[in-house]
């Protein structure tokens, strides 16, 4: 029965009509997992106009000055058109907020920078469970706004969530970001969106910043790799 109760907690978590469904002081949790070697994991947190993305070790926000320290600048204009220097601005350790902390800008830089697969699983959460989510992350009481290890990412997304409490509780805490896919695939979660440089999603918002710039689209080249020179 315990595990049924739980089964049915997740599943009204997970609905595709979240959004719609949410109240003015409900909070949209997103779980962000990058795949590839070594991945990433991270926390989105929306209420209203509000949002916050908690980056554990992560670089998010410093793409665009290491693709030219490392590459050509032709290459690196498909990082333009972004908000490099309120997204720099605005990181206080791992976290940022306010508009830098868009979802879609998360996705899409991470995109550009080479990620091929970006797994995203959305929970709806109410009252005090969703007061604490901001609580554990935002300052002055933020607990878990700290500069990590790029190597304790998911650890710091589990302890999050174990502290958070509800169905996480007592979650497993793995090391490496697929296999914190497979710890939410025995809790009953999928993906509420599954993203890659291809995903209309992805590549309308990446040329609607470029429009607003006044800059020229990204090439058929750059979200189909091999069909490039």
């Amino acid at each position: 029965m315990v595990k049924v109760k739980l089964l049915l907690v997740l599943l009204c978590c997970w609905s595709s009509n979240l959004l719609a469904l949410s109240q003015p002081h409900d909070t949209i949790m997103t779980l962000v997992i990058v795949s590839g070697d070594p991945g990433h994991s991270a926390i989105h947190l929306s209420r209203g106009q509000q949002q916050l993305y908690w980056d554990p070790g992560g670089v998010y926000g410093t793409e665009w000055t290491d693709c030219l320290a490392d590459s050509s600048e032709g290459y690196c204009q498909r990082f333009a058109g972004f908000p490099w220097a309120a997204l720099q601005a605005a990181r206080h350790n791992d976290v940022l907020m306010g508009p830098v902390a868009d979802l879609m800008h998360v996705i899409s830089i991470y995109h550009l920078d080479g990620d091929a697969e970006i797994q995203v699983y959305t929970f709806w959460l109410t009252g005090t469970q969703a007061a604490k989510a901001w609580s554990l992350l935002a300052q002055p009481t933020a607990a878990f706004d700290t500069d990590r290890n790029p190597m304790f990412c998911v650890k710091g997304v589990t302890d999050y969530l174990d502290t958070l409490g509800g169905a996480f509780t007592g979650m497993a805490h793995p090391w490496f970001p697929e296999a914190l896919g497979e710890v939410l695939a025995e809790l009953g979660a999928v993906p509420s969106g599954i993203f890659s440089l291809r995903h209309p999603r992805v590549q309308q918002h990446i040329q609607s910043l470029r429009q607003q710039a006044d800059l020229p689209p990204l090439g058929a080249e750059v979200f189909n790799p091999e069909t490039g020179p």
